[in-house]
């Protein structure tokens, strides 16, 4: 099987990394600098594709241990009613206990207690796997947005590590902000599929192309917000699958390698 390589999966009007240390490494090596957490976190040399040599390593919560677990970082550029697209890589560290992982974001208020928005970026996958997504902040002015790499919950004496890399975080700049799709992604390693939807928008043809910008073939639409489509048969190179929807144009770049 091939490998996918994913290197932006948000519609191209993103801009600017918002975070800091977004691989968990420096110049000297493994590095959580500019990331919080309450329990075991530690970077590990296991890194996910085309994001450097290390990842984040993470205890999940236990109500027996340690509560609370997720890694996080504050955002203090991030402000409310901003456009933004998350993503990263993530994965659990094994199959005893999978638990439930993903991406989120988080208002924290002035007494630091964070209240999750929910955004659905999960996966139980032991593979690394990508999840990203758009949507809006909505949070207070005396409020700040956090981004979470949540680390699952186990119960009773059970124990879980996550993996997470390659943490993406954007303001995104459309022509219009109510016009724009709202884009979710996600690769499946494990059975090379990729698939694309969006959340606020239907999706009216969806075609791949490759660098030259020839189409290379027109992606069935599995419903009215959704194409699903193998990365198997595709030649290495770089890809666009482009997006035409009644919100809009979203395209989603990325790269297959053998």
């Amino acid at each position: 099987m091939r490998n996918l390589l994913l290197v932006l999966a948000f519609p191209t009007i993103a801009q600017g990394q918002l975070l800091l240390n977004p691989s968990f490494e420096n110049a000297n090596g493994g590095s959580l600098e500019h990331w919080q957490h309450n329990c075991f976190a530690d970077s590990l040399a296991n890194a996910a594709p085309v994001s450097g040599s290390w990842c984040a390593e993470v205890e999940a919560s236990n109500p027996q241990g340690c509560f609370m677990a997720d890694l996080y970082q504050v955002v203090p550029d991030a402000y409310p009613g901003m456009l933004f697209a998350l993503g990263g890589w993530c994965r659990n560290a094994a199959d005893l206990w999978a638990p439930t992982i993903g991406f989120d974001i988080g208002i924290m208020d002035q007494s630091g207690t964070i209240t999750r928005m929910d955004l659905g970026l999960t996966t139980t996958s032991t593979e690394w796997t990508w999840l990203s997504t758009t949507d809006t902040l909505q949070f207070g002015l005396e409020e700040t947005a956090v981004v979470l790499c949540n680390s699952g919950f186990v119960g009773g004496p059970a124990f879980s590590l996550a993996h997470f890399d390659g943490i993406q975080f954007y303001e995104v700049l459309p022509s219009s902000i109510t016009e724009a799709p709202e884009v979710h992604s996600r690769f499946d390693r494990a059975v090379g599929q990729f698939t694309a939807s969006c959340a606020n928008a239907t999706i009216k043809q969806a075609c791949l192309l490759d660098a030259s910008g020839r189409q290379v073939q027109v992606v069935p639409i599995a419903n009215t917000n959704t194409v699903r489509f193998s990365v198997d048969p595709l030649p290495p190179g770089i890809y666009l699958l482009s997006l035409h929807t009644d919100r809009g144009p979203a395209n989603l770049r990325f790269p297959v390698e053998h």
